[in-house]
């Protein structure tokens, strides 16, 4: 059995939402035999009323609420192994921001794999991984797996995989990530590249028709020959590979509608591809699939290189 994932870390922050991710976590960990690493972060400030400012006392808040994450992630460790004794889980709680918290524990613990919802809710008002997600997207070191609040809660669907490729490193990278899954699940994968609407270079933002067609088909054969050797790679490997290059308004449109005419159950991006800048600045298309797509998104860096932390 192929080992995709050794250590999955799950980012918790006591909301029903935030859970959600533990099911799909499990499933990938006991699929690779991998180990299932909980996280939570103790802010380094607690939130002070107006009226509580002029008291000045916040003795033992730290120890109170110290203690009440780590009851919190010992009761979910409890609830998993009383499923399967034999799932190695280890709880971690930080003081800290809430973001560095959780990239420090994937560095330290070496994390494969990130899984955690977009969005959080907590009666307590103390949920955070709605302002986070985007931290730990940017700056993680190793892929991350979102879902968003608003999907059923159901299993991990891995049977067909989409994967989003241009042709980069980056996205090369997303690839891997795929192979990985497909070789653990048996999973099929779609391979798409999308061909935006070019503009005219002499009035950018006109479509001059017979120079826009010219610069579609050309990408078109270049991108079909590029999936077609992508494909052939795949396919001897015994993985089933089909490929679709898509001519769309732009490319989350473009994998939008590629998701809708699929069965896929996970999209396989890069966090940044052709045209990429920054590091930590997340890719446009990759920000607006987290957002948008029907379906968990799995957003893999262009590569592991050292602490990005702040904080």
């Amino acid at each position: 059995m192929t080992q995709a994932y050794s250590k999955i870390l799950v980012p918790l922050d006591g909301s029903e939402f935030g859970e959600r991710a533990l099911a799909p976590a499990l499933a990938l960990a006991r699929r690779s035999q991998g180990e299932l690493h909980l996280v939570s972060a103790v802010s380094s400030l607690p939130l002070l009323r107006p009226s509580d400012a002029e008291k000045g006392d916040t003795k033992g808040w730290f120890a109170e609420e110290g203690a009440r994450v780590a009851a919190y992630l010992e009761q979910v460790r409890e609830r998993i192994q009383e499923e399967d004794p034999d799932q190695v889980v280890r709880v971690h709680s930080r003081v800290g921001g809430p973001a560095p918290s959780i990239l420090r524990r994937v560095e330290e613990v070496h994390a494969d794999l990130v899984v955690m919802t977009t969005h959080g809710r907590s009666a307590l008002g103390r949920a955070w991984l709605g302002s986070v997600a985007d931290g730990v997207v940017r700056q993680a070191n190793c892929p991350v797996l979102l879902l968003r609040p608003d999907e059923e809660e159901a299993p991990l669907n891995l049977a067909r995989i989409m994967v989003s490729l241009d042709g980069s490193d980056a996205s090369e990278r997303a690839l891997g990530q795929a192979r990985l899954l497909a070789g653990a699940w048996g999973s099929e994968v779609d391979l798409v590249s999308v061909i935006p609407t070019p503009h005219s270079v002499a009035v950018p933002y006109l479509d001059a028709s017979a120079e826009a067609e010219e610069v579609r088909q050309t990408l078109e054969a270049d991108f079909r020959e590029y999936l077609d050797r992508t494909a052939t790679s795949l396919r001897e490997a015994g993985v089933k590979v089909e490929t679709q290059v898509v001519r769309a308004q732009d490319v989350p449109a473009g994998l939008l509608g590629a998701l809708k005419r699929s069965e896929a159950g996970l999209l396989v991006m890069s966090t940044q591809g052709r045209g990429g800048v920054a590091r930590l600045i997340l890719g446009s298309v990759a920000n607006r699939m987290i957002r948008s797509a029907p379906v968990p998104v799995l957003v893999v860096p262009p590569a592991r290189k050292e602490s990005l932390i702040e904080g």
